[in-house]
Parts: structure tokens; sequence; C-alpha cells
């Protein structure tokens, strides 16, 4: 799904989450006259770096007396200035302006019955200042900015339009070399 396909909002349910080392165990449900949302997911939100983690399951139970199309979606924050690759699947986004990952999935219930969807997914991550995605921040990432100086791109690292100063100075915070 390409970022302006990500979908609009959906009803926000209370969840209950756990921390667990590096990992973050979620559990929650929410129950309307025509649906019940049960989850029950595990990720590394808390920890991601160079990639992102999710596992987990959704039952979808239609209230209902008529068969109905039942979403799920579900938001990760990403750290400020990283990027998610969700490319490889079709049910994830990334929401650049609000630095989300968003998952979707839906399906249709009949009457009366329930569906169960599950996902595990492992996304990869790239830092802020990684332009060219070789997993550093180094002078090759530094030409290719300045080469864009003034110009929209995948160089504008906190997409603000153009590269420019505030893109620079993301850069050089981020600097990580690789090893000599």
């Amino acid at each position: 799904m390409m970022m302006n396909e990500c979908p609009p909002p959906m009803v926000q349910f209370e969840v209950e989450r756990m921390a667990l080392d590096d990992r973050i165990i979620t559990i929650g449900a929410i129950e309307t006259a025509t649906r019940t949302v049960v989850v029950d997911y595990m990720d590394n939100r808390n920890a991601i770096e160079d990639h992102f983690w999710s596992f987990g399951e959704a039952t979808l139970v239609n209230n209902s007396n008529a068969t109905r199309r039942i979403r799920y979606r579900q938001i990760i924050p990403v750290p400020e200035y990283h990027w998610v690759d969700v490319s490889n699947d079709s049910r994830a986004c990334f929401d650049y302006d609000n630095n989300n990952i968003v998952l979707t999935f839906e399906c249709e219930v009949a009457a009366g019955t329930e569906s169960v969807v599950s996902w595990d997914f492992d996304f990869p991550v790239s830092m802020a200042g990684d332009i060219n995605l070789d997993g550093y921040v180094d002078s090759a990432d530094l030409g290719l900015l300045l080469s864009a100086w003034g110009e929209p791109g995948t160089e504008d690292i906190n997409r603000s339009g153009s590269v420019d100063s505030e893109d620079l100075g993301i850069l050089v915070a981020q600097w990580k070399p690789p090893p000599k």
C-alpha cells in the first residue's frame, strides 16, 4: 500500500500493553451492536532499530443478522525520522505525516460467525540520514543530500518539501559511518 492509501481513522479501543524485555504484548477487545474485535499480538515497537516485527491475531465477530465487511487497523508509532519499508505487504502502509506503521485487515464475515486474521511481519527500517539505504549515515549520504539541496525528494529527511539546513542537521546528528 502506498502512503496515500493508508485508510482513514477507525473506532479506537483500549488495549492492555505489557513490556517483556524489548517486546510489547498487546491484548484488547471492543464490542458494538454489529461487531466484536479481539486482538492479541506482540511487537518490538519499543526497540525498533533496523527492523520492525509483529505477530498475532485478531478475531473479528459479526454480531449482526447480515454478512458484513469487518476491518481492524493497528497503528504502531516509529521513532522520528525513521522509515519502514512496507512495500512487500499489501496490508501495510507507512504514514509519513504521523510516522506510523499502519496495518489493516478486513474480511467478509457471515451473520453470527467469526473470522480470525493472523499476521507475522518483519519489515526493514532505515534510520534518519541513511539516504542510500546501506545501513550507515556517512559521506555517501552527505553527497546525495548536498546534490539535492533545495529540491524535494527522498533526500528531504524531515519531509518539509525540500532539502535544507534542517535535513543537514538531522544527517549530521545521525552520523554513523561503517566500521574501519
